[in-house]
């Protein structure tokens, strides 16, 4: 673990892996970090930059907070690449016909890639080949889902032995993929198995995802699968429990031949925000806890 990345170059390819960002036209109060992370990325200079989700605080419904969101994210160096989270295109269903106060769309996604481009993509990092998937797809039953099965059952095909690393927004399970917990915090149950099912017969060795706001590096198998933390705020306790570690930053990824070396990343120009002191973007963290509003996804 480290406060921060040090500088300099070794043999591989470096992946910063950054994450729920929350940047907004209206809101803007979480940008001065992502501000702060620009120039730590000036100062780490990894090969590739990889934001895993929640790009936006509300890309659901405001066009302005994806154009924000995009003109920051345009001042990252070096190459950069984003996937959507919920705050960007919806939740997925964690059952089938769920009614969600805002669930994953058509015009949502359309929305979402009229501005950011594809919102799943392979790209080759040294000898590793780098799958990013939308999350938001997985049980949403969308046309846009079959053509994402597609083109994971196309990309493992042509992996011909090459190591693999998958990025999506929501972790896969908390401790183990047999998990039957009905949540929003992880990929759901049926999907889940299916994309398991098809990397199965692949060299996977990292699976970085976002969503939860903690980080957490846990070891199954030859897999890292790495929580990376956010950029924007941590949760109260009252709010949601401590899974893994309660952390403002990113995380540092190192690929070798087939092997993943990762490190979490707090720098201190990042402010340690709460999301119980900003009210504004989400509403009174504080009334949720308390009982006097309700949280809906």
């Amino acid at each position: 673990m480290s406060t921060t990345a040090q500088q300099g170059r070794a043999a591989g390819f470096s992946i910063a892996h950054i994450t729920d960002t929350h940047l907004g036209a209206q809101h803007r109060d979480f940008e001065p970090n992502f501000l702060a992370l620009i120039d730590e990325m000036k100062h780490v200079a990894p090969d590739l930059i990889i934001n895993t989700g929640d790009l936006t605080v509300n890309g659901t419904e405001e066009d302005a907070d994806h154009q924000r969101a995009y003109e920051l994210h345009q001042r990252l160096t070096p190459e950069w690449r984003v996937l959507p989270g919920n705050h960007d295109i919806g939740d997925n269903p964690r059952v089938p016909g769920e009614a969600l106060n805002k669930p994953v769309t058509a015009q949502r996604r359309d929305r979402y890639c009229a501005v950011w481009g594809a919102d799943f993509w392979g790209t080759d990092a040294g000898e590793f080949r780098l799958i990013g998937l939308n999350a938001q797809l997985c049980g949403s039953d969308l046309a846009e889902e079959a053509d994402q099965w597609d083109f994971l059952a196309q990309e493992v095909r042509a992996l011909k032995g090459r190591p693999l690393a998958l990025f999506l927004h929501k972790p896969l399970f908390l401790a183990h993929s047999e998990e039957t917990e009905l949540t929003h915090r992880y990929v759901p149950a049926a999907p889940r198995k299916r994309l398991l099912d098809l990397v199965s017969a692949a060299r996977l060795r990292l699976v970085a995802t976002g969503h939860m706001h903690q980080h957490r590096m846990m070891q199954v198998g030859p897999v890292l699968h790495a929580w990376g933390p956010s950029s924007a705020f941590v949760l109260p306790q009252g709010f949601q429990p401590t899974i893994g570690n309660k952390q403002i930053g990113y995380n540092l990824y190192h690929l070798d031949g087939d092997r993943v070396t990762a490190q979490v990343c707090t720098p201190s120009i990042l402010a340690k925000n709460d999301l119980i002191d900003f009210p504004a973007p989400y509403g009174s963290v504080r009334d949720i806890i308390a009982g006097r509003a309700v949280y809906r996804p």
